[in-house]
This record gives C-alpha cells, structure tokens and sequence, in this order.
C-alpha cells in the first residue's frame, strides 16, 4: 500500500506541468451556425509535454447524441498534436458539439482531461408554416374609368416590345460577323497545375518557415485545376463545400482523398494554428504530386479532346479569313 501511494505522488511530479495543458487542451468548429444535416469539423488540438507518450482521443460514442461521426484523421506536429473529426449535425435546437474526454499516457498511467463542449448557432430549414394561415390582402378593385388607360398603356407597351425586338433583328442580319481580334490560345489545365507546383516548390524552398503561404498555395493549385476543367467554383468553395461538388462531379477517389486531405492540412493550419514539421510539408507536396500523377491519368484524354476542338475551332476560323481575303 505505502509502495502505491508513493508510486501515485511521484506520477503527480512527473505530471506536473499538465494542469497548466489541461486549460490549452481546445476544441474548435469550423462554423459558427448549423443546420440538421450539414457537416462540422471539430478539430481538439493538444500541446506537446513532456512525458506524455501517447494522446488518447474521444472515439464516436462520445458524438452519439446529436452527430454522426463520418471520420477521423490525426496529425503530429511539432508544438502540439491534433485530431479532425468529420461530424454530420441531426440534432433538434441548441446545437453543441459535447464535452469529450482526451488522455494523456504516460507510462502505465493516464491523466483524462476534459475539453468543454463548443456551442453553435442553430439554424432552422423549415419553411414558415404560418404564412399559410395570414389572411390574403383584399383584391384591388380599378375603378371602371381608368379601365381604357390601363389598356392603352399595355398595347403600348406591346408596340414598343414589337419595334425593339424588329430594330435588333435587323442589326443583326445586316450587320457582318464579328471577327475574333486575337485568336486564343489552348489552355492545358494539367500543364497550369504542373507550373502552379513547380512554382510552390521554388518559392518556398523552406516550407517550414511558412507554413500558411506553403499550404494555401498548394491548396490553391488545386482548387484552380478543378475550376477550370471541372466547371467547379472552387477558389470561392470551403473544404466542406468542394468536397461535395467533388463527390456530385464523381471525380476520381484517389484525386478526391488528396484533394481532402490537403485541403484539411491548410484549413488546421489557417484556423486552428497547427504548426506541421518539414517532413509534413514534404509529405504534402508528395500528395500533390501523386495527385497530379492520377490527373494525367484520369483527365489526360479528357484534356486532348479539349485539344482537338480548340484546333478544329482554330482552322475554321482561318477558313473564314481566307474566304473572306478572296473576297
């Protein structure tokens, strides 16, 4: 007994600073209101300490109330580690992500430590049922005199519509065809994304001094490959937003997983301060390559299609140039 007490107390001292990591323990939501069936990321961030061997985080029972958990992903760092949940809201009101327990381990010992819960504005989806019950406002009667003016300005509405359309026709049919003043160019995306990295790697040849300009760039190359070859408005899209365009378009799993997990890294790092060692940017730029690899292979006879019709819209116009030169 003497023996384990002891052995208590001197796990306290070794322990001694985590009091002080206990109130630095966080959780934080990528949104500040919600609505039954949309998708929050909660992401608990713990500071590195020493003696701490292993971080125990909250598993999917502790989300059961009011979320469903779609998945997890952990990240180690150099400050501090962290773990993102992708959680689905199917709550009523009063929308909070719950209180969860973390674990500290150290050796056969483990200290619990509880991070808050992170409240969040509830937003309602359903349509106002009581303006099916407001009285209607009473018909305007128009009085009998004013019957023959209303008339007369509608018919003369109706000429003014007839003449506009009959003045614009002719313009148009006598008006030759607007000639392009500069042929364009073929934009190749996969290219553009090829120099979009190369130019990331050259730019920040110490990744780890930047870490939000390195990450955000890196982000940015593909988020621009997909708008312009998907027809995604990703540059103006949150995480959440394109990673459902993505799965609406069917694009391919493995560019959808690195384009992900990608843009999860930038977000920890833009949002929630999470500081990544060299290795991980090394890491992320590997991603980026690999899903520049699998964008060749997918979308390369896409992009030559793309190709052919440029060229055939090109020769036509020469035709018409030299048509109209022989003229």
């Amino acid at each position: 007994m003497i023996y384990q007490t002891y052995g208590y107390f001197l796990f306290l001292l070794l322990l001694l600073p985590l009091p002080g990591l206990s109130q630095q323990v966080t959780g934080s939501v990528d949104r500040d209101s919600v609505s039954v069936g949309d998708e929050v990321r909660y992401t608990v961030t713990v500071p590195r300490a020493s003696g701490v061997e292993k971080v125990i985080y909250p598993d999917s029972s502790h989300f059961e109330q009011d979320f469903d958990m779609a998945g997890r992903n952990t990240f180690s760092g150099v400050r501090s580690d962290s773990a993102v949940y992708h959680l689905r809201y199917f709550g009523g009101s009063e929308a909070a992500v719950p209180e969860v327990p973390v674990g500290l381990v150290s050796g056969p010992d483990t200290l619990w430590i509880t991070v808050p819960p992170t409240p969040m504005a509830f937003t309602s989806r359903i349509d106002d049922e009581a303006a099916s019950l407001r009285p209607f406002k009473p018909l305007y009667e128009f009085s009998i005199f004013l019957l023959p003016y209303i008339i007369a300005a509608l018919f003369l509405m109706l000429l003014g519509w007839l003449g506009w359309r009959y003045y614009n026709n002719r313009e148009v049919e006598e008006s030759p065809l607007a000639e392009p003043d500069e042929i364009p160019e073929f934009h190749d995306p996969l290219l553009a994304l090829e120099r979009d990295l190369g130019f990331v790697k050259s730019e920040y040849p110490h990744p780890e001094e930047d870490f939000k300009g390195y990450y955000s760039s890196l982000g940015n190359a593909l988020r621009s490959y997909f708008e312009e070859l998907y027809d995604i408005p990703a540059l103006e899209s949150t995480t959440s937003e394109l990673a459902r365009e993505l799965r609406n378009k069917f694009v391919n799993d493995k560019m959808q997983s690195s384009t992900n997990l990608l843009l999860q890294q930038a977000d920890m790092v833009k949002f929630a301060k999470f500081n990544p060692g060299r290795d991980e940017c090394i890491k992320a730029m590997q991603e980026a390559n690999n899903f520049l690899i699998e964008a060749r292979r997918i979308d390369g006879p896409r992009v030559r299609s793309m190709k052919l019709r440029h060229d055939e819209f090109i020769r036509k116009i020469n035709e018409q140039e030299e048509e109209m030169a022989e003229k």
